[in-house]
Protein backbone atom coordinates (compact mmCIF):
# COMPACT_ATOMS: atom_id res chain seq x y z
CA UNK A 1 0.00 0.00 0.00
CA UNK A 2 2.57 2.37 1.07
CA UNK A 3 4.33 1.92 -2.32
CA UNK A 4 1.40 2.00 -4.43
CA UNK A 5 0.58 5.75 -2.76
CA UNK A 6 3.87 6.74 -3.36
CA UNK A 7 3.81 6.09 -7.39
CA UNK A 8 0.15 7.81 -7.10
CA UNK A 9 1.91 11.19 -5.35
CA UNK A 10 4.58 10.86 -8.15
CA UNK A 11 2.62 10.75 -11.03
CA UNK A 12 0.24 13.88 -9.81
CA UNK A 13 3.74 15.49 -9.21
CA UNK A 14 4.76 14.70 -13.17
CA UNK A 15 1.03 15.70 -14.14
CA UNK A 16 0.94 19.53 -12.45
CA UNK A 17 4.81 19.64 -13.57
CA UNK A 18 3.44 19.03 -17.52
CA UNK A 19 0.68 20.94 -17.56
CA UNK A 20 0.86 24.81 -18.64
CA UNK A 21 1.04 27.60 -16.63
CA UNK A 22 -2.60 28.49 -17.42
CA UNK A 23 -3.52 25.89 -15.29
CA UNK A 24 -2.18 27.54 -12.17
CA UNK A 25 -4.92 30.82 -12.85
CA UNK A 26 -2.41 32.27 -15.46
CA UNK A 27 -4.70 32.96 -18.80
CA UNK A 28 -3.14 32.77 -22.15
CA UNK A 29 -4.16 35.00 -24.91
CA UNK A 30 -4.86 33.96 -28.38
CA UNK A 31 -6.62 37.34 -29.95
CA UNK A 32 -6.53 40.97 -29.38
CA UNK A 33 -10.33 40.42 -28.19
CA UNK A 34 -9.62 37.76 -25.86
CA UNK A 35 -6.97 40.33 -24.54
CA UNK A 36 -9.16 43.16 -24.20
CA UNK A 37 -11.84 40.95 -22.62
CA UNK A 38 -9.41 39.86 -20.16
CA UNK A 39 -8.04 43.28 -19.78
CA UNK A 40 -11.75 44.25 -19.26
CA UNK A 41 -12.64 41.61 -16.23
CA UNK A 42 -8.96 42.94 -14.64
CA UNK A 43 -10.23 46.11 -14.84
CA UNK A 44 -13.53 45.64 -12.87
CA UNK A 45 -11.38 44.04 -10.13
CA UNK A 46 -9.13 46.52 -9.98
CA UNK A 47 -6.53 44.19 -10.19
CA UNK A 48 -3.30 45.99 -9.72
CA UNK A 49 -1.09 43.10 -10.45
CA UNK A 50 -1.32 40.40 -13.02
CA UNK A 51 0.17 38.19 -15.55
CA UNK A 52 -0.70 36.28 -18.62
CA UNK A 53 -0.13 34.20 -21.44
CA UNK A 54 0.03 35.37 -24.86
CA UNK A 55 0.30 34.02 -28.43
CA UNK A 56 3.31 34.70 -30.93
CA UNK A 57 0.86 36.60 -33.17
CA UNK A 58 0.04 39.04 -31.00
CA UNK A 59 3.96 40.40 -30.24
CA UNK A 60 3.08 42.50 -27.39
CA UNK A 61 6.48 43.51 -26.83
CA UNK A 62 6.30 44.87 -30.84
CA UNK A 63 3.03 46.12 -30.65
CA UNK A 64 3.47 48.65 -26.90
CA UNK A 65 1.49 51.40 -28.29
CA UNK A 66 -1.39 49.32 -29.09
CA UNK A 67 -1.69 47.46 -25.74
CA UNK A 68 -1.23 50.14 -23.68
CA UNK A 69 -3.85 52.29 -25.27
CA UNK A 70 -6.15 49.00 -24.81
CA UNK A 71 -5.20 49.00 -20.70
CA UNK A 72 -6.08 52.97 -21.14
CA UNK A 73 -9.40 52.60 -22.26
CA UNK A 74 -10.11 49.94 -19.51
CA UNK A 75 -9.45 52.69 -17.24
CA UNK A 76 -5.64 52.08 -16.20
CA UNK A 77 -4.12 55.15 -15.49
CA UNK A 78 -0.46 54.48 -15.08
CA UNK A 79 1.46 51.02 -14.95
CA UNK A 80 4.84 48.96 -15.45
CA UNK A 81 4.91 46.09 -17.32
CA UNK A 82 7.53 43.09 -17.40
CA UNK A 83 7.50 40.84 -20.35
CA UNK A 84 8.81 37.99 -22.71
CA UNK A 85 8.48 36.62 -25.60
CA UNK A 86 5.37 34.57 -24.40
CA UNK A 87 4.33 36.10 -21.08
CA UNK A 88 3.43 39.81 -19.44
CA UNK A 89 3.34 40.46 -16.24
CA UNK A 90 1.06 44.13 -15.54
CA UNK A 91 1.57 46.29 -12.48
CA UNK A 92 1.84 49.23 -10.44
CA UNK A 93 -1.59 50.18 -11.98
CA UNK A 94 -3.50 53.16 -11.12
CA UNK A 95 -7.18 53.30 -12.45
CA UNK A 96 -9.01 56.53 -13.35
CA UNK A 97 -12.78 55.71 -12.24
CA UNK A 98 -14.00 56.81 -16.12
CA UNK A 99 -11.56 56.88 -18.98
CA UNK A 100 -13.01 58.90 -21.99
CA UNK A 101 -11.51 61.00 -24.86
CA UNK A 102 -10.58 64.48 -24.00
CA UNK A 103 -12.38 66.38 -26.52
CA UNK A 104 -12.14 69.95 -25.04
CA UNK A 105 -8.78 71.80 -23.83
CA UNK A 106 -10.52 71.56 -20.37
CA UNK A 107 -10.47 68.16 -20.09
CA UNK A 108 -6.99 67.60 -21.31
CA UNK A 109 -6.27 70.15 -18.44
CA UNK A 110 -7.60 67.79 -16.13
CA UNK A 111 -5.80 64.85 -17.58
CA UNK A 112 -2.46 66.17 -17.56
CA UNK A 113 -3.32 67.43 -14.03
CA UNK A 114 -4.48 64.25 -12.47
CA UNK A 115 -1.19 62.63 -14.02
CA UNK A 116 1.06 65.25 -12.68
CA UNK A 117 -0.66 64.22 -9.16
CA UNK A 118 0.64 60.93 -9.54
CA UNK A 119 3.42 61.48 -10.91
CA UNK A 120 2.76 59.05 -13.62
CA UNK A 121 5.55 58.56 -16.20
CA UNK A 122 4.25 56.87 -18.78
CA UNK A 123 0.55 57.49 -19.67
CA UNK A 124 -1.75 57.93 -23.46
CA UNK A 125 -3.47 61.30 -23.94
CA UNK A 126 -6.48 60.49 -26.69
CA UNK A 127 -7.77 63.68 -27.98
CA UNK A 128 -11.07 64.63 -30.46
CA UNK A 129 -10.38 64.33 -34.36
CA UNK A 130 -11.10 67.84 -34.40
CA UNK A 131 -9.28 69.19 -31.71
CA UNK A 132 -5.98 67.10 -32.49
CA UNK A 133 -4.65 69.08 -35.43
CA UNK A 134 -4.78 71.95 -33.31
CA UNK A 135 -2.85 70.46 -30.64
CA UNK A 136 -0.11 69.28 -33.23
CA UNK A 137 -0.07 73.19 -35.04
CA UNK A 138 2.79 75.25 -34.89
CA UNK A 139 5.30 72.63 -33.86
CA UNK A 140 3.30 71.40 -30.93
CA UNK A 141 2.77 74.34 -29.45
CA UNK A 142 -0.69 73.64 -27.95
CA UNK A 143 0.30 70.38 -26.69
CA UNK A 144 3.44 71.76 -25.09
CA UNK A 145 1.13 74.96 -23.49
CA UNK A 146 -0.70 72.66 -21.82
CA UNK A 147 2.08 70.36 -20.75
CA UNK A 148 3.39 73.65 -19.45
CA UNK A 149 -0.07 73.97 -17.45
CA UNK A 150 0.71 70.68 -15.90
CA UNK A 151 4.09 71.45 -14.69
CA UNK A 152 5.81 68.80 -17.11
CA UNK A 153 9.22 69.99 -17.54
CA UNK A 154 10.25 67.16 -19.68
CA UNK A 155 9.13 63.82 -21.84
CA UNK A 156 9.72 61.65 -24.44
CA UNK A 157 6.24 62.23 -26.83
CA UNK A 158 5.67 60.44 -29.93
CA UNK A 159 1.99 60.55 -31.47
CA UNK A 160 -0.48 58.67 -33.74
CA UNK A 161 -2.78 60.53 -36.59
CA UNK A 162 -4.74 57.40 -36.89
CA UNK A 163 -6.07 57.36 -33.26
CA UNK A 164 -5.87 60.90 -32.48
CA UNK A 165 -3.15 59.73 -29.60
CA UNK A 166 0.04 61.22 -27.83
CA UNK A 167 1.98 58.54 -26.11
CA UNK A 168 4.71 60.21 -23.45
CA UNK A 169 6.89 57.97 -21.47
CA UNK A 170 9.87 59.63 -19.25
CA UNK A 171 7.61 62.50 -18.07
CA UNK A 172 8.98 64.91 -15.44
CA UNK A 173 7.53 67.02 -13.56
CA UNK A 174 8.28 70.03 -11.17
CA UNK A 175 5.27 70.97 -9.09
CA UNK A 176 6.39 72.47 -6.34
CA UNK A 177 8.37 75.03 -8.94
CA UNK A 178 8.34 78.62 -7.48
CA UNK A 179 6.26 81.14 -9.53
CA UNK A 180 8.92 83.54 -10.53
CA UNK A 181 7.10 87.41 -10.16
CA UNK A 182 10.21 89.67 -10.51
CA UNK A 183 13.32 89.84 -12.58
CA UNK A 184 15.76 89.51 -9.82
CA UNK A 185 13.88 85.85 -8.94
CA UNK A 186 14.72 84.96 -13.26
CA UNK A 187 18.17 86.43 -12.76
CA UNK A 188 18.58 84.33 -9.67
CA UNK A 189 17.04 81.06 -10.99
CA UNK A 190 19.17 81.60 -14.65
CA UNK A 191 21.99 81.85 -12.33
CA UNK A 192 21.75 78.73 -10.35
CA UNK A 193 20.92 76.56 -13.48
CA UNK A 194 24.21 78.53 -14.93
CA UNK A 195 26.79 77.48 -11.92
CA UNK A 196 25.56 73.44 -12.46
CA UNK A 197 25.59 74.19 -16.41
CA UNK A 198 22.21 72.71 -16.88
CA UNK A 199 21.22 72.16 -20.42
CA UNK A 200 17.44 72.28 -19.63
CA UNK A 201 15.39 75.18 -17.88
CA UNK A 202 11.75 75.82 -16.45
CA UNK A 203 11.00 79.62 -15.23
CA UNK A 204 7.01 79.46 -14.38
CA UNK A 205 6.29 83.51 -14.47
CA UNK A 206 3.51 85.28 -13.06
CA UNK A 207 1.67 86.57 -15.84
CA UNK A 208 2.79 90.53 -15.68
CA UNK A 209 6.70 88.63 -15.61
CA UNK A 210 6.08 86.18 -18.37
CA UNK A 211 4.38 89.31 -21.18
CA UNK A 212 7.66 91.28 -20.41
CA UNK A 213 10.07 88.44 -20.87
CA UNK A 214 8.12 87.33 -24.16
CA UNK A 215 7.30 90.69 -25.74
CA UNK A 216 10.77 90.34 -27.52
CA UNK A 217 10.61 86.78 -28.48
CA UNK A 218 13.24 86.28 -24.93
CA UNK A 219 15.67 88.40 -26.04
CA UNK A 220 15.97 90.32 -22.48
CA UNK A 221 16.07 87.09 -21.36
CA UNK A 222 18.86 86.24 -23.54
CA UNK A 223 21.02 89.36 -22.75
CA UNK A 224 20.31 88.75 -19.35
CA UNK A 225 21.48 85.11 -19.86
CA UNK A 226 24.48 86.09 -22.00
CA UNK A 227 25.83 88.43 -18.14
CA UNK A 228 25.74 84.85 -16.94
CA UNK A 229 27.31 82.84 -19.36
CA UNK A 230 24.60 81.65 -21.36
CA UNK A 231 25.46 81.67 -24.91
CA UNK A 232 22.21 80.67 -26.76
CA UNK A 233 19.22 78.33 -26.32
CA UNK A 234 15.84 76.95 -27.66
CA UNK A 235 12.66 77.78 -25.82
CA UNK A 236 9.08 76.83 -25.87
CA UNK A 237 6.64 79.72 -24.32
CA UNK A 238 3.46 78.01 -22.66
CA UNK A 239 1.38 81.45 -22.11
CA UNK A 240 -1.47 79.68 -20.01
CA UNK A 241 0.75 77.94 -17.46
CA UNK A 242 3.31 81.02 -17.76
CA UNK A 243 6.13 78.68 -18.62
CA UNK A 244 9.18 79.23 -20.73
CA UNK A 245 10.86 76.12 -21.38
CA UNK A 246 14.58 76.73 -22.29
CA UNK A 247 16.30 73.88 -23.53
CA UNK A 248 19.95 73.05 -25.64
CA UNK A 249 20.99 75.42 -23.20
CA UNK A 250 25.10 76.39 -24.62
CA UNK A 251 27.90 78.15 -22.35
CA UNK A 252 30.08 79.99 -23.75
CA UNK A 253 33.57 78.58 -24.19
CA UNK A 254 34.93 80.50 -21.46
CA UNK A 255 32.33 80.20 -18.55
CA UNK A 256 33.01 76.69 -19.25
CA UNK A 257 36.63 76.90 -18.68
CA UNK A 258 36.50 78.73 -15.97
CA UNK A 259 33.99 76.57 -14.13
CA UNK A 260 36.32 73.49 -15.04
CA UNK A 261 38.86 74.90 -13.30
CA UNK A 262 37.61 76.20 -10.10
CA UNK A 263 36.14 72.85 -9.35
CA UNK A 264 38.65 70.79 -11.09
CA UNK A 265 36.14 68.78 -13.38
CA UNK A 266 37.06 68.91 -16.34
CA UNK A 267 34.43 66.58 -18.14
CA UNK A 268 32.52 69.34 -20.00
CA UNK A 269 35.38 70.29 -21.98
CA UNK A 270 35.73 69.43 -25.52
CA UNK A 271 39.21 68.78 -26.40
CA UNK A 272 39.89 72.14 -28.04
CA UNK A 273 38.36 74.02 -24.72
CA UNK A 274 40.89 71.92 -22.65
CA UNK A 275 43.18 73.04 -24.82
CA UNK A 276 42.52 76.63 -24.48
CA UNK A 277 42.66 76.70 -20.81
CA UNK A 278 45.51 75.09 -20.57
CA UNK A 279 46.84 77.85 -22.65
CA UNK A 280 45.35 80.50 -20.91
CA UNK A 281 46.83 79.19 -17.81
CA UNK A 282 49.98 78.77 -18.83
CA UNK A 283 49.64 82.18 -20.47
CA UNK A 284 49.29 83.85 -16.88
CA UNK A 285 52.29 81.73 -15.53
CA UNK A 286 54.86 82.81 -18.03
CA UNK A 287 55.79 85.48 -15.80
CA UNK A 288 55.54 89.57 -15.99
CA UNK A 289 52.38 89.74 -15.26
CA UNK A 290 51.82 92.42 -12.20
CA UNK A 291 50.25 91.39 -8.73
CA UNK A 292 48.41 94.55 -8.46
CA UNK A 293 44.78 94.77 -9.89
CA UNK A 294 45.26 97.24 -12.13
CA UNK A 295 48.61 96.66 -13.49
CA UNK A 296 47.68 92.72 -14.16
CA UNK A 297 43.80 93.99 -16.09
CA UNK A 298 46.40 96.29 -18.07
CA UNK A 299 48.96 93.28 -18.84
CA UNK A 300 46.13 91.35 -19.85
CA UNK A 301 43.98 93.65 -21.90
CA UNK A 302 47.49 94.49 -24.14
CA UNK A 303 48.11 91.25 -24.37
CA UNK A 304 44.77 90.40 -26.13
CA UNK A 305 45.36 93.30 -28.23
CA UNK A 306 48.78 92.56 -29.73
CA UNK A 307 47.98 88.46 -30.19
CA UNK A 308 44.31 89.29 -31.60
CA UNK A 309 43.36 90.21 -35.48
CA UNK A 310 39.68 91.49 -35.39
CA UNK A 311 37.79 89.11 -37.63
CA UNK A 312 34.73 90.11 -39.80
CA UNK A 313 33.30 87.96 -42.33
CA UNK A 314 35.98 84.67 -43.29
CA UNK A 315 35.97 83.18 -39.15
CA UNK A 316 35.24 80.41 -38.16
CA UNK A 317 32.68 79.36 -35.01
CA UNK A 318 35.48 79.49 -32.26
CA UNK A 319 36.34 82.82 -32.65
CA UNK A 320 33.31 83.67 -31.55
CA UNK A 321 34.68 82.31 -28.13
CA UNK A 322 38.12 82.17 -26.23
CA UNK A 323 39.44 79.24 -28.56
CA UNK A 324 40.14 81.46 -31.51
CA UNK A 325 41.09 84.71 -29.18
CA UNK A 326 43.78 82.35 -27.57
CA UNK A 327 44.71 79.28 -29.76
CA UNK A 328 44.24 81.00 -33.19
CA UNK A 329 44.76 84.43 -33.07
CA UNK A 330 41.88 85.93 -34.49
CA UNK A 331 37.84 86.57 -32.65
CA UNK A 332 35.14 88.95 -33.73
CA UNK A 333 33.99 90.96 -30.20
CA UNK A 334 32.64 88.21 -29.13
CA UNK A 335 36.04 86.02 -29.23
CA UNK A 336 37.78 89.26 -27.36
CA UNK A 337 35.21 89.48 -24.47
CA UNK A 338 35.44 85.62 -23.72
CA UNK A 339 39.25 86.26 -23.61
CA UNK A 340 39.16 88.76 -21.47
CA UNK A 341 36.70 87.35 -19.13
CA UNK A 342 38.54 84.09 -18.90
CA UNK A 343 42.19 85.24 -18.01
CA UNK A 344 41.23 88.26 -15.81
CA UNK A 345 38.90 85.61 -14.15
CA UNK A 346 41.60 83.23 -13.57
CA UNK A 347 43.27 86.07 -11.92
CA UNK A 348 40.26 86.58 -9.36
CA UNK A 349 38.85 89.42 -10.58
CA UNK A 350 35.59 90.41 -11.00
CA UNK A 351 34.79 90.16 -15.07
CA UNK A 352 31.37 90.21 -17.01
CA UNK A 353 30.17 89.88 -20.50
CA UNK A 354 27.51 92.87 -21.64
CA UNK A 355 25.61 92.25 -24.97
CA UNK A 356 24.03 95.71 -26.21
CA UNK A 357 24.78 97.93 -29.31
CA UNK A 358 27.85 100.04 -30.48
CA UNK A 359 26.96 103.28 -32.05
CA UNK A 360 28.93 103.63 -35.23
CA UNK A 361 29.57 106.26 -37.80
CA UNK A 362 28.46 103.53 -40.27
CA UNK A 363 25.91 102.17 -38.81
CA UNK A 364 24.49 100.97 -34.96
CA UNK A 365 25.72 97.19 -34.62
CA UNK A 366 25.19 94.45 -32.06
CA UNK A 367 28.43 94.34 -29.81
CA UNK A 368 29.74 92.39 -26.84
CA UNK A 369 32.36 94.11 -24.22
CA UNK A 370 33.27 93.54 -20.75
CA UNK A 371 32.51 94.87 -17.29
CA UNK A 372 34.77 95.17 -14.47
CA UNK A 373 34.41 95.54 -11.18
CA UNK A 374 36.29 98.03 -9.22
CA UNK A 375 35.51 98.65 -5.61
CA UNK A 376 32.16 97.84 -5.57
CA UNK A 377 31.38 99.60 -9.38
CA UNK A 378 31.53 98.09 -12.51
CA UNK A 379 33.21 99.63 -15.48
CA UNK A 380 33.37 99.00 -19.03
CA UNK A 381 36.19 97.86 -20.77
CA UNK A 382 35.73 97.31 -24.75
CA UNK A 383 38.79 95.67 -25.58
CA UNK A 384 37.49 95.01 -29.30
CA UNK A 385 37.48 98.82 -30.00
CA UNK A 386 40.85 99.20 -27.78
CA UNK A 387 42.23 97.08 -30.52
CA UNK A 388 44.40 98.93 -33.08
CA UNK A 389 46.32 98.34 -35.98
CA UNK A 390 50.00 99.92 -35.49
CA UNK A 391 50.08 97.75 -32.23
CA UNK A 392 50.16 100.64 -30.57
CA UNK A 393 46.80 99.62 -27.83
CA UNK A 394 44.04 102.75 -27.50
CA UNK A 395 42.97 102.56 -23.84
CA UNK A 396 39.52 104.96 -24.73
CA UNK A 397 36.91 102.38 -23.82
CA UNK A 398 38.68 100.60 -20.85
CA UNK A 399 37.28 101.19 -17.49
CA UNK A 400 35.11 104.19 -17.97
CA UNK A 401 31.81 104.89 -16.53
CA UNK A 402 28.05 105.07 -18.34
CA UNK A 403 29.13 108.89 -18.51
CA UNK A 404 31.24 108.19 -20.95
CA UNK A 405 30.30 105.07 -22.68
CA UNK A 406 26.58 105.98 -23.07
CA UNK A 407 27.89 107.92 -26.51
CA UNK A 408 29.15 105.08 -27.71
CA UNK A 409 27.49 102.13 -27.02
CA UNK A 410 23.86 101.30 -25.53
CA UNK A 411 22.69 98.53 -23.74
CA UNK A 412 20.05 97.41 -20.99
CA UNK A 413 21.11 97.01 -17.08
CA UNK A 414 20.18 93.76 -15.89
CA UNK A 415 17.30 93.12 -12.74
CA UNK A 416 19.40 91.45 -10.43
CA UNK A 417 23.00 92.66 -11.37
CA UNK A 418 24.66 95.78 -10.32
CA UNK A 419 24.07 98.63 -12.64
CA UNK A 420 27.23 100.33 -14.55
CA UNK A 421 29.57 103.17 -12.66
CA UNK A 422 27.46 106.44 -13.87
CA UNK A 423 31.04 108.00 -13.63
CA UNK A 424 34.41 107.04 -15.05
CA UNK A 425 37.26 107.68 -12.24
CA UNK A 426 40.38 108.48 -14.05
CA UNK A 427 42.22 106.91 -11.44
CA UNK A 428 41.61 103.21 -12.48
CA UNK A 429 42.59 104.13 -16.18
CA UNK A 430 46.08 104.81 -17.55
CA UNK A 431 45.35 107.98 -18.72
CA UNK A 432 42.22 110.84 -18.36
CA UNK A 433 39.50 111.21 -20.52
CA UNK A 434 38.15 114.28 -20.77
CA UNK A 435 34.89 116.61 -22.13
CA UNK A 436 35.88 119.32 -24.48
CA UNK A 437 33.20 121.65 -25.64
CA UNK A 438 35.32 124.51 -26.67
CA UNK A 439 39.13 125.46 -28.06
CA UNK A 440 39.08 126.95 -24.68
CA UNK A 441 38.78 123.41 -22.61
CA UNK A 442 41.14 122.26 -25.20
CA UNK A 443 43.89 124.26 -23.84
CA UNK A 444 42.50 123.68 -20.19
CA UNK A 445 43.68 119.95 -20.96
CA UNK A 446 46.72 120.87 -22.71
CA UNK A 447 47.81 122.44 -19.99
CA UNK A 448 47.07 119.88 -17.20
CA UNK A 449 48.46 117.04 -19.66
CA UNK A 450 52.03 119.29 -19.63
CA UNK A 451 51.78 119.63 -15.78
CA UNK A 452 51.52 116.10 -14.93
CA UNK A 453 54.06 115.53 -17.95
CA UNK A 454 50.69 112.69 -19.49
CA UNK A 455 52.39 110.49 -22.64
CA UNK A 456 48.06 110.54 -23.84
CA UNK A 457 44.86 111.67 -23.23
CA UNK A 458 41.51 110.67 -24.29
CA UNK A 459 39.07 113.60 -25.58
CA UNK A 460 35.35 113.28 -25.72
CA UNK A 461 34.34 116.95 -27.71
CA UNK A 462 30.85 117.70 -27.55
CA UNK A 463 30.80 121.30 -29.57
CA UNK A 464 29.68 121.48 -32.74
CA UNK A 465 32.97 122.24 -34.71
CA UNK A 466 34.38 118.50 -35.14
CA UNK A 467 37.60 119.04 -33.36
CA UNK A 468 39.61 116.42 -35.88
CA UNK A 469 38.51 118.24 -38.73
CA UNK A 470 39.97 121.64 -37.43
CA UNK A 471 43.57 119.94 -36.83
CA UNK A 472 45.29 123.06 -37.60
CA UNK A 473 43.34 125.13 -34.78
CA UNK A 474 44.02 122.25 -32.68
CA UNK A 475 47.78 121.60 -32.87
CA UNK A 476 48.09 125.25 -32.18
CA UNK A 477 46.18 124.90 -29.33
CA UNK A 478 48.60 122.86 -28.14
CA UNK A 479 51.81 124.46 -29.26
CA UNK A 480 50.45 127.70 -27.34
CA UNK A 481 50.20 125.28 -24.46
CA UNK A 482 53.93 123.83 -24.94
CA UNK A 483 52.80 120.31 -26.24
CA UNK A 484 53.72 118.56 -29.15
CA UNK A 485 52.28 115.31 -29.97
CA UNK A 486 49.92 113.32 -32.50
CA UNK A 487 46.18 112.95 -33.17
CA UNK A 488 44.47 110.45 -34.20
CA UNK A 489 40.28 110.92 -34.96
CA UNK A 490 38.32 107.21 -33.33
CA UNK A 491 36.43 107.50 -36.69
CA UNK A 492 33.83 104.88 -36.07
CA UNK A 493 32.66 106.23 -33.37
CA UNK A 494 30.04 108.44 -32.88
CA UNK A 495 29.62 110.76 -31.07
CA UNK A 496 33.98 111.60 -31.77
CA UNK A 497 36.34 110.86 -29.30
CA UNK A 498 39.92 112.31 -30.28
CA UNK A 499 43.06 110.40 -28.91
CA UNK A 500 45.89 112.37 -28.21
CA UNK A 501 49.18 110.59 -27.81
CA UNK A 502 52.74 110.68 -28.43
CA UNK A 503 53.21 114.16 -26.19
CA UNK A 504 56.27 115.49 -25.62
CA UNK A 505 56.78 118.99 -23.85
Amino acid sequence: MHAAMKRIGGLLLLLLLLLPWTALGEARMNTWQQLEEYLRGQAELRKDDFTFYYDSSLALNKNKEKASSMMQRMGMLSFKWEYTSSRMRVYNIKYEDEFAVCRTEGEIRVYLARCARYQVRDFALFVGESLYPKLKAGDFAGIHSLEGEARITSRKLSYSNDACAFFYSEVQYDSGAQRLTTLEQVMAALQTGADNLQEEMNLFCSDDLFRRLTADKTDLLQKMGNALGIENYSYILSEGAGRIALSDIRYRAGFKMLRAYRTGNYQALTQREYDTLAFAVNTLNMGGVPNDLLGAERWIHDYLCDHITYTINDYSEEDDCAIGALLSGQANCDGYSDAFYLLGSLLGMEIRCQSGDALRTDGDTGHMWNLIRLNDEWYMVDVTWNDSENKDPAHIWYNIGADFARYSHTWQDYPGLDPMAEHTENGYRPYPIYRCYSFDDLKSIMKECRQYRREKADIFYGFGQDLYQDTDRAYDVMRKAGVKGSIRSIWYSRPGFVHFYQLDY
